[in-house]
């Protein structure tokens, strides 16, 4: 579970990370290129409150998902499941 958990995670969070960028700053091209924090634009990202929220968003979010597939490697001993 905790694999299928992570597989679902990082996607999501680059996913909010892309919007945060297209909400803040005009220039949201530093998404794909490999710049350290210091160099990203002024404006871009939250304090610690908020990345707290969507850290607790995200478990929240991602709770449903994996409780679905829990149940699933339940009625379905596949071997190949239980890599999930």
């Amino acid at each position: 579970m905790p694999f299928f958990f992570y597989v679902l995670h990082i996607p999501l969070i680059h996913l909010l990370a892309l919007f945060t960028a297209m909400a803040t700053v005009d220039d949201y091209s530093f998404m794909w290129s490999n710049l350290p924090p210091w160099m990203w634009p002024d404006g871009y990202g939250f304090g610690l409150p908020v990345v707290y929220a969507v850290w607790v968003f995200v478990i929240a979010l991602l709770y449903w998902p994996c409780k679905w597939f829990a149940g699933v490697k339940q009625r379905h001993p596949h071997a190949a499941l239980s890599y999930l």
